[in-house]
C-alpha cells in the first residue's frame, strides 16, 4: 500500500477518534434542560441579603476574612441569575458541607450542569463531590481549571494568585467563613485581583482612567467643570473627547462626582480616588442623588452588558423599598436608564456631542414618576419586576428617553430595559 494512503487512512482514523471522544464527553456534559430551575426574580429581601453579602464581601477587602450566611449565598445566586439569564445557581449548607449546583445555557438548547461540595479546611479550596453532567472530575483536575479560567479573564497567574489567596475554611451550620492567607490579608492583593477581572470584563483600563481623571480635575481647577449647578458641562466634556477614550471618561466622572469608592473596582488607589467634594454643589434636574445615578449607572455600562448593569440598578431600588430605606423610586430608575443610554450612545456615535444643549437632552421628564414606595406599596401596585405593570412603568420611562435629542438622532441600539 502506498505510504501517503497509509498516512490518509491513519489520519481519517485519528479524525473519527477524536470525533467520538467529542461526541461521548458531549453526551456525558451536555443536556437539554437545566438541572437548576429559573428562580423568582429579586425581591426586597433578597437586595436585602444582597446588601449583606456586599457587607460581608467589604470585610474581606478591609480585614481579611468573612463569615457569610446561606440565605445570603442563596439570594446572590438567585440576583445573578437575574442579571444574567444564561447562568443559574443554588447552594445550601448541609452537614458541614456547601453543596452548590449551577446551569449555564449554551447555542441550541443545551446547558451545561456542574455540581461540587465546598469542605472545611485549614487552608486552601477543598473539594469533592465534583460533576459536569453525568461526568465526574477529580479536584485536582477542577481546581486546574478553575486556574486557568481565571488566567484568561484576569490574565497569567491571576488564577494561582486567586486560589493561593484562600486560608482556612469553615463551615458551621448555617455560614460559610473564610480567611486570605498568609500577608495578602491587608496588602491590597484582592482589590488588585477585582481590578484585573472588572478590566478584563471589558472596562477601561486603570492608566486610561487615571488620565481622564487628571483631564476632569483639570476642568475643575480652571473652572470650565462648575463646582455649582447643572452637571451638564461635565457630560458634555466627556461627550467630546474621542470615541475610543469616552469609556474611561464616564468611569472618572462616575468616581468624582458618583461614588469615589467604585475606584477600588478599576485599580484606582484610595487616595487618587478621594471625593475632592468640587463636585458635590452639582446637580442634574436640580438634584444631586439623580447626577450620582446617571453617573455610576453610565460607569457600569462601560463594564457590563445592558441588562446586568440596568438590573443592579432594580436592585438597588428594591433594597430601597424595605423598611429602613427611602423607597423604590422611578425617578431615580429614570436616571439609571439615562445614564446607561448616554453611555451606550457615546460608545457607538462620534457625533453625540453636537446633539447635548441642555439637561433634557439627556435626562427625561420624571415629574410625575411614582416614588418612595414602601415595599408593600410597590407589590401593590406594580407585583414584582418583571411582572406586567412594571414593565408598562419601565416602558413609559424608556419611551421618553428614546425621544430625547441625545437619542432620537442617534443608530438604533438595544434598550436595556426592553
Amino acid at each position: 500500500m502506498p505510504l501517503p494512503l497509509r498516512l490518509l487512512r491513519a489520519a481519517t482514523a485519528l479524525v473519527l477518534a477524536l470525533l467520538g471522544l467529542a461526541a461521548l464527553l458531549a453526551a456525558l456534559t451536555l443536556s437539554t434542560a437545566p438541572h437548576v430551575l429559573e428562580p423568582p426574580a429579586p425581591d426586597p429581601r433578597a437586595a436585602a441579603l444582597d446588601a449583606e453579602l456586599a457587607g460581608n464581601l467589604g470585610d474581606l477587602l478591609g480585614n481579611g476574612q468573612m463569615t457569610v450566611r446561606a440565605e445570603a449565598i442563596g439570594a446572590a445566586l438567585r440576583s445573578i441569575a437575574y442579571l444574567q439569564p444564561a447562568l443559574r445557581g443554588e447552594a445550601e449548607i448541609t452537614e458541614g458541607r456547601l453543596d452548590a449546583a449551577a446551569s449555564l445555557a449554551l447555542p441550541g438548547g443545551l446547558w451545561l450542569n456542574a455540581r461540587v461540595s465546598v469542605l472545611p479546611s485549614t487552608g486552601g479550596l477543598a473539594l469533592e463531590g465534583i460533576r459536569v453532567g453525568r461526568l465526574p472530575l477529580p479536584p485536582g483536575l477542577t481546581l486546574a481549571a478553575v486556574r486557568a479560567a481565571a488566567d484568561r479573564l484576569g490574565g497569567p497567574g491571576t488564577g494561582a494568585a486567586a486560589l493561593g489567596a484562600v486560608g482556612p475554611v469553615a463551615i458551621g451550620p448555617d455560614t460559610l467563613s473564610v480567611a486570605l492567607a498568609g500577608p495578602r490579608t491587608n496588602d491590597g492583593f484582592f482589590e488588585r485581583l477585582v481590578a484585573q477581572l472588572v478590566h478584563a470584563a471589558g472596562a477601561p483600563s486603570t492608566a486610561e482612567i487615571r488620565e481622564a481623571l487628571a483631564l476632569l480635575d483639570a476642568g475643575f481647577d480652571d473652572g470650565s467643570l462648575p463646582a455649582t449647578g447643572s452637571f451638564l458641562p461635565h457630560l458634555r466634556l466627556v461627550a467630546e473627547q474621542p470615541v475610543a477614550e469616552r469609556p474611561a471618561a464616564i468611569v472618572a466622572l462616575a468616581i468624582r462626582c458618583g461614588n469615589a469608592r467604585l475606584g477600588r473596582f478599576v485599580g484606582i488607589g484610595r487616595s487618587e480616588a478621594a471625593d475632592t467634594g468640587r463636585c458635590d454643589g452639582v446637580t442634574l434636574a436640580g438634584r444631586d442623588d439623580l447626577k450620582r445615578h446617571f453617573a455610576i449607572s453610565a460607569a457600569l455600562g462601560t463594564g457590563l452588558d445592558a441588562r446586568a448593569a440596568f438590573g443592579l440598578g432594580e436592585i438597588k431600588e428594591l433594597l430601597d423599598s424595605n423598611p429602613d430605606g427611602s423607597g423604590f423610586n422611578f425617578e431615580d430608575m429614570a436616571a439609571d436608564l439615562a445614564g446607561l443610554r448616554f453611555a451606550m450612545a457615546l460608545a457607538r456615535d462620534p457625533g453625540a456631542a453636537a446633539r447635548i444643549g441642555v439637561e433634557g437632552d439627556v435626562m427625561p421628564d420624571i415629574s410625575d414618576l411614582p416614588h418612595d414606595l414602601s415595599a408593600a406599596a410597590f407589590r401593590a401596585r406594580f407585583g414584582a419586576i418583571g411582572d406586567p405593570a412594571y414593565q408598562a412603568e419601565v416602558a413609559r420611562i424608556s419611551a421618553r428617553i428614546d425621544a430625547l435629542r441625545l437619542h432620537s438622532g442617534a443608530a438604533e441600539i438595544h434598550d436595556p430595559a426592553s
